[in-house]
């Protein structure tokens, strides 16, 4: 069960970073190129965009749940790797906030 834990809190971390680095691609390459139908507040592009979020949120919130379980109740579990995993996630959801504003 421990490595269990210990490949998906370092999966999602990397999903994580993979949804907002694609996120903010699709944002500044093909997002400006997709149309919005007359009358309408939204458009196709923004409905990709909101995917991207929920994909980085919800890879973030597995990251820093499996992580926090890991953590509490296995203590082979190296703090610095737990520690880095959330970091790193937790700073792609933050970037990807800042960056897309």
């Amino acid at each position: 069960m421990e490595s269990i834990l210990n490949n998906i809190y370092r999966f999602a971390a990397v999903l994580t970073n993979l949804f907002a680095f694609s996120g903010l691609a699709f944002r500044s390459t093909i997002y400006p190129h997709l149309p919005v139908s007359l009358g309408e507040a939204y458009g196709v592009g923004d409905i990709i965009d909101l995917l991207f979020w929920l994909l980085i949120v919800v890879c973030w919130m597995l990251t820093v749940v499996s992580s926090t379980i890991a953590c509490l109740f296995w203590f082979k579990v190296s703090a610095k790797q737990v520690s880095m995993a959330t970091t790193m996630a937790s700073v792609a959801l933050v970037g990807y906030y800042y960056v897309h504003g």
